[in-house]
């Protein structure tokens, strides 16, 4: 087997969707690296269509109250 597909194959393969979070909160540093690697990713034919907004704190409260009201 093709080492590329095997790889892609575990990672396709090992996905699963995460419905309930910890309190914890992501470190500062593990999200600019996060937004890093996702600033690389493809996009069909380079649209780029994201954008991305973080936030924490009594920003991120007051949106989850938001969303949930």
């Amino acid at each position: 087997m093709n080492q590329t597909f095997a790889t892609f194959s575990d990672i396709a393969h090992g996905r699963r969707s995460i419905r309930r979070f910890l309190p914890t909160p992501v470190a500062h540093e593990t999200v600019l690296a996060i937004l890093d690697l996702a600033a690389r990713a493809p996009s069909g034919v380079n649209t780029q269509p994201w954008h991305v907004h973080a936030v924490s704190g009594a920003a991120k409260e007051k949106l989850s109250a938001a969303i949930l009201a």
